[in-house]
């Protein structure tokens, strides 16, 4: 594809004014936000509810007892992971689509949950354990070489974010029915890399605040859930205003995303 050679000429990438499109996009149109987001969030409401109300008080005593979980437990929380990536790809896909392709492609409540859904979820749990991977070798030769250095861990740290970025294009790409490879997705952005970590932050970082000042002011009730299975009605509004406000978050990150990948890739030549 010769216009993602890397001697195609380089695209400019106006960060705030992509963020700030993001937001217009989630802002101006709750309407099809909310219809993208209700069922993914029921679905994961669901989930963790129900994952909480069962095994919530066996996780508190395993955790104070042990300081770690049992297998089995870990097993089951890798399942409502599952579980919560399969809601996010059918939000992230149909609000991809919206950012992109404008209201010709408005957010459906019940989106066909085959073909590039599935893609899409397939990839981001490939992606996701890729990048485990490539970040537990060098945390394991640290350990087996006993090397504690602080700089070591932040470089290890800064491996996994700069691939989580620099790979982020793929998934519009997905989106929209054409090719992306991962290689094509870390050529587009190079030069980019650090603009686009920086709007990333920039999307989620209020809506992360308001997230974390609406769990310190809920804590309690929360903890009770956890510790007695029960679930109350301040923990229940509290998970459901975070999970709100979690979608809030994926809103404008992925539009954000689309905003990159619309600058980076369809402007510089679709991909087949």
């Amino acid at each position: 594809m010769s216009t993602l050679d890397r001697d195609a000429p380089r695209r400019s990438l106006p960060i705030l004014e992509i963020v700030s499109q993001a937001y217009r996009v989630l802002l101006s149109q709750p309407g099809a936000w909310l219809t993208a987001a209700l069922v993914p969030l029921a679905i994961e409401m669901a989930v963790q509810v129900g994952y909480l109300s069962l095994y919530g008080p066996d996780l508190v005593r395993a955790m104070m007892q042990q300081g770690s979980l049992p297998a089995g437990m870990q097993i089951r929380g890798l399942g409502v992971q599952v579980c919560v990536l399969i809601a996010y790809a059918l939000f992230a896909v149909s609000w991809h689509r919206f950012n992109l392709l404008g209201p010709e492609e408005r957010p459906r409540l019940l989106p066909p949950i085959l073909g590039r859904h599935m893609r899409f979820f397939g990839m981001t749990l490939g992606l996701s354990l890729l990048i485990g991977l490539a970040v537990a070798g060098p945390l394991v030769l640290l350990m087996v070489a006993q090397i504690n250095s602080v700089i070591a861990i932040i470089g290890v740290a800064v491996l996994a974010v700069a691939l989580f970025v620099r790979w982020q294009l793929i998934f519009p790409a997905i989106a929209l029915d054409q090719r992306l490879s991962l290689g094509q997705s870390w050529i587009v952005t190079r030069g980019f890399g650090l603009k686009l970590f920086w709007g990333l932050v920039l999307a989620a970082l209020p809506w992360v605040l308001v997230s974390a000042l609406l769990d310190s002011l809920t804590q309690a009730p929360q903890a009770q859930f956890l510790m007695t299975g029960e679930v109350n009605l301040v923990a229940f509004l509290a998970l459901l205003v975070g999970g709100l406000l979690g979608y809030g978050i994926v809103g404008v990150v992925v539009g954000t995303v689309s905003g990159a990948y619309r600058h980076l890739v369809l402007e510089a030549g679709e991909p087949a």
